[in-house]
């Protein structure tokens, strides 16, 4: 199993967002994390991907700017925090897999002039991945010249014995000439440089000038990917259960240490949950619907728009620009009109006897939220616990 990773300048999420988890869920490989700059999102708007976890950092003042990494609910993390970094925009995570901690980085540089001590400083643990808009050219990973950016990036790569995974493919278009840069970068320690892959998914900006990058690691994760196992509790027979707990109970033995009697105590009780309850795996499926109002006609002006994107960039030219723009405009005012009738048509439905939660249940749809479950990660003696317990107490992982 590889571990997979999508890297994407969204220029808006709140104007491009919609499209852009449809183009998630449709995707045949659900990227581990996904990490996002330029959300322009602010802390009193919600941005759900079903089956993700996000983690966000909003620019503090103005507008634009801010980045987010969304997890897979599956996978063990734990937020990184960085010092003195409060002029930059980036967000992190460590996250655990095949007993190996990465860190991630997702870092946005609104064509500011970087520092190598400031960037030097965010470092954190011996395997790292570090996905960005770093505004830097360098001829090393594409560029036409290599600017002062790009020369720092560059240093940084030698000091800290990085390895670019950019391939010179451009990553962001420039619609009014054409023209393609390589700005959107990669970097890896290069433990993690070999058995990697880099890709530019040139089909589809999603509405943005930047293009998505999917970047895979040749990675076993430990935790399978298809879903977390949940009780189903609304089957339960909880007579049966609390009967078959008293017998289990009867049969541990006191005399045991304080660890074997937690053992004997917890298999007990999930055996008999198992007998009573019952369980299911969640899956992610490959395309879910999220929210009820998407319909036909959003598929329809997406592929439109997804098709002259393909034109233009084969073709560059001012009629072939205008035919983009206006299919870009097309797709959001469909997707605003899709969004309010249906709303509208619910509204209307709604009587003195239709019960709250009917009423809840539905604002929570439109908003694309749904039930996630998330793995913790447990602190023992301070480190990181994701792994199962020995009779010590100690993490086995």
């Amino acid at each position: 199993m590889v571990f997979l990773i999508l890297q994407w300048n969204a220029r808006s999420l709140i104007a491009n967002g919609q499209e852009f988890k449809t183009y998630i869920y449709q995707l045949k490989e659900k990227p581990d994390v996904i990490c996002i700059q330029e959300t322009w999102l602010t802390t009193h708007l919600d941005f759900i991907i079903g089956g993700y976890t996000a983690i966000r950092q909003d620019r503090n003042d103005g507008q634009g700017g801010g980045c987010a990494i969304f997890i897979r609910e599956v996978m063990s993390y734990s937020r990184l925090t960085f010092k003195n970094s409060h002029d930059l925009e980036i967000v992190g995570v460590e996250v655990w897999i095949n007993k190996r901690k990465i860190s991630v980085l997702n870092f946005y540089n609104p064509c500011n002039k970087l520092k190598i001590e400031e960037l030097d400083s965010l470092c954190q643990g011996n395997e790292i991945i570090w996905c960005g808009d770093f505004n830097a050219h360098n001829t090393m990973w594409g560029g036409r010249s290599t600017d002062y950016n790009g020369q720092v990036v560059e240093d940084l790569m030698e000091a800290k014995e990085f390895v670019c995974l950019n391939n010179g493919q451009g990553t962001r278009l420039n619609f009014r000439d054409g023209t393609e840069s390589a700005i959107d970068l990669t970097l890896v320690t290069s433990e993690l440089a070999s058995g990697s892959s880099w890709e530019v998914l040139a089909n589809n900006s999603i509405g943005s000038d930047h293009l998505p990058i999917i970047i895979k690691f040749d990675i076993s994760n430990v935790v399978e990917l298809d879903g977390i196992m949940r009780w189903t509790f609304s089957k339960a027979n909880w007579e049966m259960f609390a009967e078959l707990c008293d017998k289990e109970f009867d049969q541990i033995d006191m005399a045991g240490s304080i660890h074997e009697i937690n053992e004997q105590f917890t298999s007990n009780i999930i055996k008999s949950a198992n007998q009573t309850i019952g369980n299911k795996t969640g899956k992610l499926s490959k395309c879910v619907k999220m929210v009820p109002w998407w319909n036909k006609e959003c598929n329809d002006a997406i592929r439109n728009k997804i098709r002259l994107f393909g034109k233009l960039r084969k073709t560059h030219s001012l009629h072939n620009l205008l035919e983009y723009k206006k299919a870009q405009a097309q797709v959001r005012n469909i997707v605003k009109r899709a969004k309010r009738e249906c709303w509208r048509g619910f509204c209307s439905s709604i009587g003195r006897t239709t019960p709250l939660d009917k009423v809840w249940g539905m604002v929570k749809k439109m908003r694309g939220i749904r039930q996630q479950s998330n793995l913790p990660v447990l602190e023992n003696g301070g480190e990181p616990a994701t792994g199962a317990m020995d009779g010590e107490g100690r993490n086995s992982s």
